[in-house]
């Protein structure tokens, strides 16, 4: 034990006796084998309960629905049938004004097609910054 010999540990109670005397060892004794008692039920409740939790089996995955379907399953068919048409004219109506936005840009764009095939765009002239306007005027 501990690489101590039956003589080696014989010596270490010798002294311990000698020191502490006959009423005090006895007690020493007890209340060391209680704190060794103790460290060893605490390290085997610990040990049952990282058992128990390495062996219990996991808890099933919940597969999420997408929320369309979920909704789906809330709504009678005819209603299913309502918010398909609410969507789909939600969507005619976005298109129509991405159309629009894209035929006012293009008239915006005020481009001019030479004879040879070049593009000149008209560009207005650039605004002198307030400084030069000041100085001008003074």
């Amino acid at each position: 034990m501990f690489g101590l010999s039956f003589w080696e540990i014989g010596i270490i109670l010798g002294i311990a006796l000698i020191v502490l005397g006959p009423t005090k060892l006895p007690e020493l004794a007890r209340s060391l084998g209680k704190g060794i008692r103790e460290f060893r039920k605490a390290t085997e409740d610990f040990k049952s309960t990282v058992d128990d939790e390495m062996h219990k089996p996991d808890p099933p995955k919940r597969i999420e629905k997408p929320r369309s379907e979920e909704v789906a399953e809330l709504l009678p068919a005819d209603e299913e049938a309502e918010v398909a048409e609410a969507k789909k004219a939600k969507l005619d109506a976005e298109i129509e004004k991405a159309a629009a936005d894209a035929v006012e840009a293009a008239e915006a764009d005020e481009t001019v097609a030479r004879e040879d095939g070049a593009v000149e765009r008209d560009v207005p002239a650039k605004k002198k910054p307030k400084s030069e306007a000041v100085e001008s005027n003074g």
